[in-house]
């Protein structure tokens, strides 16, 4: 009887706070930009931490009171086949689940609300697919054993159990707990959106915290010190990708930000540096600190210090790649242009180069360990050829009125 309820009570919390309440979390914003009413909370009293938690826990009230009904229902039957702490660290993992996924949807919304897409044709769905996604990535990564084998992957030998920094966590409650903190940051993400929206401008603090704890989250991974900042700067490069993506590139604010960085106002220049940006600073640290270690061994492949710097290289490509297709203000798709592009570039060209055998051609497009001279190389020429563009691009473009929400960056 108890497996019966664990099973009915998962699913009933699945349809009821994952699927109803990552589209509860993003309605609260995207139905305010259907109904043209955004604005006029924007001009409202409410202070953004209010606005931010009457948003997230508000729109989102019915659905906890179902899923802890749900939950309570599951317990006795995850705890019976789970005893101890990987029960607990279970129901934990379902809870903190949730609130991603809710914290995601939202985030998404308001990243709509910043990019002006104010009419009633902005849709739902996507936005509650994203919190479906960060809501579920936890759940498989648990069901699947994937941390675990990853991890296995990545020291060269499999592990019964999760070892960050020399501590041992089961694998059920080392998910529970990473998903618990990413939760908390994606909740001071939407109040950071939040304080934009309501026209608060932002220090530049909370987004640099964050990739701060991004080094030190999975640095701790690997056990060594240098191939632990290497897994780091994979989650830079993405954490990058993700913020050139999902970032408004405003043409006033850009040219705000390079006036800064060549006057020398320092702070003037982190207080408007775009999000991407800031993770591409902290990248670029990173991989030059690797590549002065010296050759290191990862799993059973041995990574040589030109691979980080054509890496670095790509990772500037590619931003310019966004900052090229949005350089033209008429271009009214551009990040599903840049999107097509980067799947150009790095999968079906580099697919193609491979069957040249060429290693100039390869190099273009991924670093290779046998052709340092090469590799360190190309990817900067690429880099500095698309930024120039963007850079051209740019200049020939009218000056467009600012957008004070983006003002500052979260």
């Amino acid at each position: 009887t108890t497996s019966v309820l664990a099973v009915v009570g998962v699913g009933g919390y699945i349809l009821i706070v994952v699927l109803w309440g990552t589209r509860n979390a993003a309605r609260s914003v995207i139905g305010e930009l259907r109904e043209r009413t955004w604005d006029f909370q924007r001009l409202s009293a409410i202070r953004p931490m209010s606005m931010t938690f009457g948003k997230l826990f508000g729109a989102t009230s019915y659905v906890w009171f179902g899923g802890a009904i749900t939950l309570l229902m599951a317990a006795p039957g995850i705890l019976e086949q789970r005893p101890g702490e990987e029960g607990y660290a279970t129901l934990g993992l379902m809870v903190s689940a949730g609130l991603l996924g809710h914290a995601a949807a939202m985030s998404s919304a308001l990243f709509a609300a910043r990019r002006r897409r104010a009419d009633a044709r902005v849709a739902i769905f996507p936005h509650q697919l994203v919190g479906l996604i960060a809501a579920i990535l936890p759940i498989w990564l648990h069901s699947t054993g994937a941390v675990r084998d990853a991890v296995a992957g990545l020291v060269g030998y499999e592990l019964p159990r999760v070892d960050w920094y020399g501590l041992s966590y089961g694998d059920t409650t080392f998910v529970f707990l990473t998903t618990a903190m990413f939760a908390l940051w994606a909740m001071i993400g939407c109040w950071r959106l939040m304080r934009l929206e309501l026209m608060a401008s932002n220090a530049p603090i909370v987004w640099p915290a964050f990739l701060v704890f991004l080094i030190f989250y999975l640095a701790g991974y690997a056990g060594v010190f240098v191939p632990g900042l290497a897994l780091a700067y994979v989650g830079l490069a993405a954490a990058a990708i993700v913020a050139a993506l999902v970032e408004p590139k405003n043409h006033v604010e850009l040219r705000a930000f390079g006036a800064a960085v060549a006057g020398g106002r320092l702070g003037e220049s982190a207080q408007r540096a775009p999000a991407y940006v800031w993770a591409f600073a902290f990248a670029a640290v990173v991989a030059i600190f690797v590549a002065s270690q010296g050759k290191f061994r990862v799993g059973v492949q041995n990574v040589y210090p030109h691979v980080w710097i054509a890496a670095l290289g790509f990772l500037a490509r590619d931003i310019g790649v966004f900052l090229y297709f949005h350089s033209n203000p008429r271009q009214n798709r551009g990040d599903f242009a840049s999107v097509i592009a980067l799947l150009v570039l790095n999968f079906v060209l580099w697919g193609i180069a491979l069957t040249t055998h060429s290693d100039v051609i390869v190099s273009l497009f991924r670093p290779m360990s046998d052709a340092p001279a090469l590799t360190a190389v190309l990817p900067w020429i690429e880099a500095a050829a698309v930024l120039g563009l963007a850079l051209q691009r740019f200049r020939k473009t009218p000056a467009a009125a600012p957008d004070v929400r983006a003002a500052a960056p979260a």
